[in-house]
């Protein structure tokens, strides 16, 4: 894990997650209101993933826009880290990924 974040740059409500966009947009080289625009023109996807097993209670979500990507994990005490996103995550430990 790289960096806790602090907790109040997230939020979750109606089994929704939402990010601080001025923490967000950077991490994806946009102002906060382009990001939003590129989001409505869906440029900008985002991916909620559920642990299971021994990942049980922990979240990861993954942001993507072009060729940047950035992805935090929530722990199931709520704490919050950046983590390298899942591409980055499999290259740099030498699994082969077809997709990139």
């Amino acid at each position: 894990m790289t960096q806790q974040l602090p907790r109040d740059v997230l939020s979750f409500e109606n089994e929704t997650y939402t990010i601080d966009v001025n923490v967000l947009a950077p991490k994806l080289g946009l102002t906060p209101v382009r990001f939003q625009s590129e989001m409505r023109d869906g440029r900008v996807l985002g991916t909620t993933e559920k642990g299971i097993d021994t990942d049980e209670g922990r979240v990861r979500l993954t942001f993507r826009y072009r060729a940047k990507s950035w992805a935090v994990l929530i722990e199931p005490d709520g704490r919050i880290f950046e983590v390298p996103p899942p591409e980055a995550a499999r290259r740099d430990s030498g699994i082969p990924n077809p997709l990139i």
